[in-house]
């Protein structure tokens, strides 16, 4: 993939942020700040590509059998657009998901067998951190672990690697897409508290499944009373339909 030279210094990135937070930006400075964001984004394009190649022989190691998927983004300019507004205090240029791969595997042991690849592995990289959203769910029930490495190159950016099971991924993927068929951004926490509340008792019942632990808010609940309520909400929500 070809490099794409980053135009723009890091200060300057870091003030195009800020200004596409704003609602009242003139056309001009629009069509500059986006201009910024782009190239910013696109400085993000060769190292992704790089780390895509690693990823794919490491989970190729891991799981020579199964039916592992790897996939790269960059992240699209509208949702790093949202993002920006719904962190007031974040700057562009430490946003650490512009870059992201993905690795989905068919069980969770192999999941956490890649995350010890990577953790042991030598790199002039920095693995900045991991988070694991497996044994600790985030409240709304996303469950997944991703490692941040802090890239080795002037000025600094960041690559995401989010490594989860298919059941993890069904539940993420359903997120965002009943999420845009009901004009909300579920993955972001808007929307009917009833498909919230449906989704956080999925989640659990998916790490019932995988024998993982439940979010928090239901650590105290029965597997027969998840199931119930979650019947109760896919009746109540027509989800099947």
């Amino acid at each position: 993939m070809k490099v794409i030279d980053l135009k723009y210094s890091k200060s300057k990135v870091d003030k195009a942020g800020e200004s596409l937070k704003k609602d009242d930006l003139s056309k001009n400075e629009l069509s500059k700040a986006l201009e910024i964001l782009s190239n910013w984004r696109a400085y993000h394009a060769a190292p992704l590509d790089t780390f895509a190649k690693v990823l794919k022989q490491r989970v190729r190691e891991v799981d020579q059998e199964g039916s592992p998927i790897v996939v790269q983004r960059l992240k699209r300019t509208p949702s790093i657009l949202l993002k920006l507004r719904t962190h007031p205090t974040m700057r562009l240029s430490t946003m650490q998901d512009i870059g992201g791969l993905r690795a989905i595997f068919d069980n969770v042991e192999s999941v956490y067998e890649l995350v010890e690849k990577y953790r042991k592995s030598k790199t002039k990289h920095e693995l900045s951190t991991v988070d694991d959203y497996i044994s600790n769910p985030k409240k709304d029930g996303y469950r997944s672990v991703h490692l941040v490495y802090k890239l080795s190159r002037d000025p600094k950016v960041y690559i995401e690697i989010q490594i989860r099971s298919y059941l993890q991924h069904i539940w993420a993927t359903g997120v965002e897409v009943f999420g845009t068929l009901k004009h909300s951004s579920f993955k972001s926490g808007y929307g009917e508290k009833k498909w919230l509340d449906f989704f956080k008792y999925l989640s659990a019942i998916f790490s019932l499944k995988e024998e993982t632990p439940v979010i928090d808010e239901f650590k105290g609940l029965s597997k027969s009373k998840l199931i119930q309520r979650t019947k109760k909400l896919m009746s109540e929500l027509k989800v099947t339909e």
